[in-house]
């Protein structure tokens, strides 16, 4: 849920956060190889795309919902 809120809050107007795994996992206060396991799991489900430095949102919705339960 927190990882969700994290990219939709810090994606840009065409839905691409800008980032590093590492620097996700500090600004959420985790390991870094927690925060790729969960990516590739919402990449898996196809709700991302995670290409080096950057994690295209293309289903807002579904991580909408994450977010509220």
């Amino acid at each position: 849920v927190r990882l969700a809120k994290h990219l939709l809050e810090h994606s840009d107007d065409n839905h691409i956060l800008s980032s590093t795994h590492q620097n996700i996992a500090t600004e959420l206060g985790s390991a870094r190889e927690v925060i790729s396991r969960q990516l590739k799991g919402l990449e898996s489900k196809g709700y991302i795309e995670i290409n080096r430095g950057t994690i295209k949102i293309w289903d807002i919705t579904a991580l909408q919902k994450l977010c509220s339960g």
